[in-house]
């Protein structure tokens, strides 16, 4: 099909990570575009652990040092929404039940007894303030002993009493689940504590986000650790990364399964829909969903890679209905998934009275409004660079920590030359990457972005106000850290080891340039 590779470009099939799997790699078929031979032997597991290369190992231990880092400058309930989701583990941990779900309009106390107290005597939500305004808590020795003296006056019904979890009441319950574990934990009844125990077992979540960055990168690259390191590392010493996965939120679960669902999608189209392979995409999905319910308009992505791994392992019905037993109850589960979490704003955007105000409504997110066309309320100029991109690269609190504008031009210019690298190293063959798994991963990302559009525009109508954040595309960043190991193939092989530290080094200053606008802003 293609001239043979040179020294520099990788195998058409690229071997697993055998650093954390036994499993040898499907035949290659080169007049399949690096597909896996149909009928060729496949492995039937899924990789057993082992012990992780050592590369990997610091990479995981720095990134949670960050977190860990992140976890004692952000003040307490100072991450996004972290009081609500902090309520609602404390509700599970408390009394095993779901909290109620009211709006911040609805009438009555919300959150707990405790947490009001916790917040009242901090003044939190006091120091919510745009950059540029004092955001120093007012916090001293006398708020200190007059908290202390508070807490101990409720009882201990009031302690454990949950009012409501305000908006995040309806949210799936498996990460609060996960923090009711840390509250239960925790031996002081004091909501400082137990938020920052909290907040280290959210941190531990990371570990599995850079894992499975990594595993993505060993399906895409092959066992090449240079590459794999700087894929999993973009990923690892992101500043959102650490800031997110340090709070209590369960953005830090749903970046951890997503990664998992990005290689185990690309593992089913490179080795075929074995059981193993397909029970553990789907469980991953279903991981993801429990985390996150955004995330599953990621579900098609899902059943496009197991329709490709069907329809290239030739089953049949008669002949492994088994295998077609599984694909198609995967297939179904995905459309299912997404039908029940997007009915509601689908079934609007739909209409015919209102797609052609939601394609305006992305034309205007996008590219410059045209006069035909009216404004979408509330939504500013310029919005993919001033939502998406400036909140996926680096603000912090309640987005009012941000760097100057220059900074943010300067990672433009890096996040466009990475991509273009990228291309340029696809076209001029320096990785032969199967179709199917550039279909897949576009998919994804597309299947993620639209939802979120498509959630915002039906937001607008019933709420009034835009909803979307940087941080919410952060469930693709091991896409982007795949795209950053690919640009740099374009090195020759001697100096990519050099172009790896340069940018993980410049990767961890910006994480600490961040740490340090975050503690001048508490606490200067």
């Amino acid at each position: 099909m293609h001239e043979e590779a040179t020294r520099d470009t990788p195998a058409i099939a690229p071997a697993p990570d055998e650093a954390l799997t036994h499993a040898r790699p499907p035949a290659a078929d080169p007049a399949n575009g690096g597909a896996p031979t149909p009928g060729a032997a496949r492995p039937s597991r899924l990789p057993r652990l082992k012990r992780p290369p050592r590369a990997l190992a610091a990479l995981m231990g720095a990134a949670f040092l960050l977190a860990v880092a992140w976890a004692l400058v952000i003040p307490p309930f100072h991450a996004p929404d972290e009081d609500e989701h902090y309520v609602y583990s404390q509700s599970l941990a408390e009394n095993l039940s779901l909290p109620p779900s009211h709006s911040w309009t609805t009438r009555g106390p919300q959150l707990s007894p405790a947490v009001r107290t916790a917040e009242q005597y901090a003044r939190t939500r006091l120091f919510w303030k745009p950059q540029g305004s004092a955001v120093r808590p007012p916090w001293d020795s006398f708020a200190v002993r007059e908290y202390t003296a508070a807490l101990h006056r409720l009882s201990s019904a009031q302690l454990s009493h949950v009012d409501s979890a305000a908006n995040q009441g309806g949210d799936p319950p498996l990460y609060h689940a996960w923090e009711a574990v840390a509250y239960r934990l925790t031996p002081s009844s004091s909501p400082f504590s137990r938020l920052f125990v909290m907040r280290l077992w959210s941190a531990l979540l990371i570990l599995l986000t850079v894992a499975g960055a990594w595993l993505l990168a060993g399906e895409v690259l092959g066992r090449d650790r240079t590459l794999q390191l700087l894929a999993a590392g973009c990923v690892g010493l992101h500043p959102m990364i650490t800031f997110m996965s340090s709070g209590v939120n369960p953005d830090a679960g749903a970046y951890a399964a997503s990664a998992f669902v990005l290689w185990l999608g690309v593992r089913v189209i490179r080795r075929g829909p074995s059981r193993e392979n397909v029970v553990g995409l789907l469980a991953a999905l279903a991981v993801m969903g429990l985390m996150k319910v955004s995330t599953l308009t990621m579900a098609p992505a899902v059943g496009l890679a197991l329709f490709i791994a069907a329809r290239r392992a030739h089953v049949r019905l008669s002949g492994g209905w088994r295998r077609w037993l599984a694909g198609a109850a995967g297939l179904a589960v995905a459309a299912g998934l997404v039908l029940a979490t997007t009915r509601h704003s689908l079934k609007y955007v739909l209409r015919p009275s209102q797609t052609g105000g939601f394609l305006s409504y992305l034309w205007q997110y996008y590219l410059p409004r045209l006069p035909s066309q009216k404004p979408v309320p509330q939504l500013p100029a310029h919005a993919f660079y001033s939502i998406w991109f400036k909140g996926a690269w680096a603000e912090f609190g309640w987005r009012e920590l941000a760097f100057p504008a220059a900074v943010y031009k300067v990672l433009a210019g890096v996040s466009a030359a990475t991509f273009l690298g990228a291309g340029l190293a696809l076209i001029r063959r320096r990785l032969r990457i199967d179709r199917a798994v550039v279909g897949f991963l576009a998919a994804a990302a597309v299947g993620l972005v639209l939802g979120l559009h498509v959630a915002e525009y039906y937001a607008e109508h019933r709420w009034g106000g835009p909803i979307n954040e940087g941080r919410y595309l952060l469930a693709l960043l091991p896409i982007a850290g795949l795209a950053v190991a690919v640009a740099v193939m374009n090195l020759a092989r001697r100096w990519r080891s050099l172009a790896t530290a340069v940018v993980l080094g410049a990767m961890l200053v910006l994480n600490l340039f961040s740490l340090g606008l975050a503690a001048g802003a508490f606490y200067a």
